[in-house]
């Protein structure tokens, strides 16, 4: 008799994720629901179940911003029953709902993702599940006409959205200026009173490079970024043809990067929740105690090893202490052993710079900063990311290069965003000005402005 051949076992994918993309299309359509008064508010709840034939269901929900950012959230629970029926309590404690048919609820989800896509936004990440608990987007399912935007135009609504002016400045790129509306979410409250802001809605914005001596004298107001970019114009214009280019280039490859929330950088850390107790109060320990939260951080460090994170508030620890040496050998051996950290790189390259190490520096970045051949593994970047790149680039090509152009081109695009974390907006604002400073100084030694005003730039710059 021959050998019987070994069974092979088979292993099936049985996470939630697994079983809606693979079983939720062949579950029969449930109810669907969606908040009252969605046209007229231009954001919509949508609520769609599956029945399974135990009596439970399988659910997505969409919140569908139709004026601008498609769905702008989304999430999903499968083979439920009182998860379900609590979801539906909770929605219509906080809003008025109404059932509706799918194929409504079909064209308010698919064509949100469209619009927004058109104009430079992607849906949610949670979509790429919760899309299955929707028919597939072909002609089986009816096009209903649904108008998006608002008077034909994207809309920002100031008071819903966490970063509006990070989506103004997609916006500009994609669609133009003057090709959006900016409204109030207060104006939402009554039908038809929708009030356009003005383009220009910060207070500085009408400001022009005639302001500029003004502006250095105190004798007008300009915000860090708007400085910066009137500055910049006229920078721009006494830079060779070659360095013009150079900085639009390197504007162009920064302006690609994906700026996230921290919890969406898909950083283990923000994902743990034990970690960010431990984390949190470890942060407060050092402004309280730093002796003695060094030693603290360093047993963290014992059992997370691979958690650059408490690396990080060591050296910050060594800091408050002002044990530089300590500091500066913490920093390197972090950059070391986490040379794939954003936070790991930028505080080694200040720190080389502080050590005037700066050949060391030069061949490790070279004459222009690679952002895919450092960090291969990351898809995006948070606010604190860019702030801390922006800042290290800065001083490194106006330090260890000495290529003021390329400097600037690597703090203009902080001009872009608001940043909700007053220390982080500090941070910006600092590096703003620095590069404004810089920028006024080759102006006045190329004499582009007449002789009597050079004293008011280089005072700004002293």
């Amino acid at each position: 008799m021959g050998k019987k051949k070994d069974k092979k076992v088979f292993q099936m994918n049985t996470s939630p994720e697994n079983i809606i993309k693979t079983r939720a299309r062949k579950l029969p359509i449930g109810k669907c629901y969606i908040n009252e008064g969605w046209a007229e508010s231009g954001f919509a709840t949508i609520v769609i179940s599956r029945n399974h034939i135990n009596g439970n269901v399988t659910f997505a929900v969409y919140l569908v911003d139709l004026y601008c950012l498609g769905v702008k959230d989304t999430f999903y629970d499968f083979n439920v029953n009182t998860e379900f029926t609590e979801l539906l309590e909770k929605l219509k404690a906080q809003q008025d709902i109404e059932e509706i048919d799918y194929t409504l609820a079909h064209n308010i989800v698919y064509g949100g993702v469209e619009y927004a896509e058109d104009i430079g936004f992607k849906p949610h990440k949670d979509f790429e599940i919760s899309r299955y608990v929707l028919e597939e987007d072909d002609e089986r399912v009816e096009l209903i006409d649904i108008p998006f935007g608002l008077d034909g135009k994207p809309a920002v609504v100031f008071g819903k959205e966490k970063h509006p002016e990070n989506i103004i400045a997609t916006l500009e790129r994609t669609v133009g200026k003057g090709n959006f509306t900016t409204i109030y979410e207060n104006d939402l409250e009554e039908e038809d009173a929708y009030e356009e802001l003005d383009d220009d809605w910060d207070d500085d914005e009408e400001l022009s490079i005639e302001d500029i001596p003004d502006i250095i004298a105190g004798k007008k107001k300009a915000s860090p970024s708007n400085f910066a970019r009137i500055v910049f114009a006229v920078y721009d214009e006494q830079c060779t043809e070659e360095e013009s280019t150079e900085m639009y280039e390197i504007m162009s490859e920064t302006d690609s990067w994906e700026i996230v929330d921290e919890d969406e950088t898909g950083d283990p850390f923000s994902l743990i929740e034990e970690k960010k107790i431990i984390y949190d109060s470890l942060y407060e320990m050092i402004h309280k105690n730093p002796a003695d939260a060094i030693w603290e951080i360093k047993k963290v460090i014992k059992k997370y090893p691979d958690e650059h994170n408490f690396y990080d508030l060591l050296s910050l620890a060594y800091s408050n202490e002002n044990d530089i040496e300590k500091q500066n050998e913490t920093i390197i051996l972090t950059y070391k052993k986490f040379p794939d950290s954003i936070f790991a790189f930028t505080n080694y390259i200040l720190i080389t710079i502080t050590k005037s190490n700066l050949e060391d520096l030069t061949k490790l970045i070279g004459s222009q900063f690679d952002f895919h051949h450092f960090f291969p593994n990351r898809k995006n970047v948070s606010f604190d990311e860019l702030v801390a790149l922006a800042g290290s680039l800065f001083a490194y090509f106006t330090k260890a290069a000495g290529e003021i152009h390329k400097a600037v081109a690597y703090a203009m695009p902080l001009t872009s965003f608001i940043f909700y974390d007053n220390k982080t907006q500090e941070k910006a604002d600092e590096i703003l000005l620095l590069s404004t400073q810089h920028m006024l100084s080759e102006i006045a030694k190329n004499n582009n402005f007449e002789d009597n005003t050079n004293e008011n730039y280089l005072r700004i710059v002293e």
